[in-house]
């Protein structure tokens, strides 16, 4: 990385089965995001979490307590000075509570670093350790919502979206935590492609894009990070060749029972068993270590203009939680639903970052994490050029003129001395001209006024130019 570059880290995690497995999960977590840091060694840390507190939220605050001092107090995060968390546990308004939590870390050496205050419109500087965690109504540096009731009409749900907008060494970036719709039947799932729910997470995230689009000027990144809960096109998968190929050349038989439908081959084995919440493969190694062959039925990213890495790791949920950490449950075909997303902004700068400092990959693969393996994706951005350094406050930017290639300037900068030479012959050349069209009386004294007055005057706004 080369002097001036930021380096960025941001990992989004779904931590619902942590809280409720706290004593199992919990250490070894945190275990890996200090590890991670402490590979990375990153200027600044976004890090955006789902089902802070697990299910029943209400009882875990002892619990969200405990995880956000054992950051606070760990080695790795030591040179961070400045801390900034939004966490939502507004349990008792059922109309506003996400769930969510977003914490930002800045190490020392990182300049300029400040936070948007979305009601005064204007970058105030950061400073200190500060984690918000009751009255974020009243809060103006981050904005929060929760999705229209009627997007999921048929249950209450948490899901929604946090968005904060930060200046980090002259450049700005817009950070969105986002949770989408869960399938809640497998069988649902398969009827048609797109499934029905797939449909409502691409209503949320379009009205998330939306949203922002009030927020951020277009030309700023936009980094989209959350549990997307992006599911494979199930319908498609099952009659694929995918899974045809585990019983032999001959299609699969289907045999529908009460709520469960089982898939066999040509001589009577069980490929598949799929239910509201199962899904049991006979051979896992296609989800294990043949991962490759899903990412084309892997569809939800398409038609929303943004953009990511190559998913090259295996799919991030549902994970085993029993220590298993590479075996997924039996409950939902495994699918990449933490992710990691942004705009053509953000994806120029990341293209412009040297390779060696971008990656794209999952938390804690070896070890258990919970249902949900975090993922991150690391890079590192230039330090802006000088004519950059001053950045918008909200406004879109005013581009500054292009250096010129004449003699009179030198790689975009006035050459001064030019300047006072060229003013001092004007100001001699003009009051000749005067004199000999008759423009002012014909006399030595006046003459000499006028060119005096024409070159102190132009010395003058000589002089300002330094």
């Amino acid at each position: 990385m080369a002097d001036g570059d930021t380096s960025i880290l941001l990992v989004t995690a779904n931590v619902g089965s942590m809280f409720e497995k706290s004593k199992e999960i919990l250490p070894e977590w945190s275990l890996q995001f200090r590890q991670l840091v402490a590979r990375k060694q990153p200027d600044f840390v976004a890090l955006h979490l789902q089902e802070v507190g697990g299910k029943i939220a209400v009882n875990a605050a002892h619990l969200v307590q405990q995880f956000l001092q054992s950051l606070d107090e760990c080695a790795e995060l030591e040179s961070f000075s400045c801390i900034r968390g939004f966490i939502d546990e507004e349990y008792s308004n059922a109309q506003r509570f996400t769930a969510l939590g977003s914490l930002y870390f800045a190490r020392n050496t990182l300049h300029d670093v400040a936070l948007w205050d979305y009601s005064g419109e204007r970058f105030h500087p950061v400073a200190g350790r500060e984690v918000l965690r009751s009255d974020l109504v009243s809060n103006s540096f981050h904005i929060k919502e929760k999705f229209p009731s009627d997007f999921s009409p048929h249950r209450l749900t948490r899901k929604g979206f946090l968005v904060t907008r930060w200046k980090l060494n002259g450049r700005l970036y817009n950070f969105i935590n986002v949770h989408l719709y869960h399938d809640p039947s497998n069988l649902v799932a398969m009827e048609e492609s797109p499934s029905k729910y797939a449909a409502n997470r691409h209503q949320a995230l379009l009205y998330s894009l939306k949203k922002l689009a009030t927020l951020a000027p277009s030309q700023e990144p936009v980094f989209l990070f959350g549990d997307f809960n992006f599911r494979l096109d199930l319908h498609q998968l099952v009659q694929n060749e995918v899974i045809q190929s585990q019983g032999g050349d001959a299609p699969l038989s289907r045999v529908d029972g009460d709520d469960r439908v089982v898939y066999s081959n040509s001589t009577g084995d069980v490929v598949l068993h799929l239910g509201p919440k199962e899904f049991k493969a006979t051979d896992t190694s296609l989800f294990e270590d043949r991962f490759h062959l899903l990412v084309p039925f892997d569809k939800e990213t398409t038609s929303l203009g943004l953009f990511e890495q190559d998913v090259t790791f295996q799919p991030s949920y549902p994970l085993s939680e029993d220590g298993h950490a590479r075996k997924y449950m039996e409950t939902r075909c495994p699918a990449w639903c933490d992710r990691i997303l942004y705009n053509v902004v953000a994806k120029d700068c990341i293209d412009k970052a040297s390779p060696a400092s971008v990656s794209y990959d999952l938390v804690g693969l070896n070890s258990c994490m919970g249902d949900h393996k975090p993922v991150c994706l690391a890079f590192s951005v230039a330090a802006p050029p000088t004519t950059d350094n001053a950045v918008s406050q909200g406004q879109p930017t005013i581009p500054l003129p292009s250096a010129r290639s004449d003699t009179s300037c030198s790689g975009g900068h006035i050459d001064r001395s030019q300047v006072l030479l060229g003013g001092l012959a004007v100001g001699v050349a003009v009051p000749l001209l005067l004199y000999k069209y008759r423009v002012i009386a014909p006399s030595a004294t006046n003459l000499l006024v006028a060119v005096g007055l024409n070159a102190v005057g132009l010395l003058t706004l000589g002089s300002l130019l330094k």
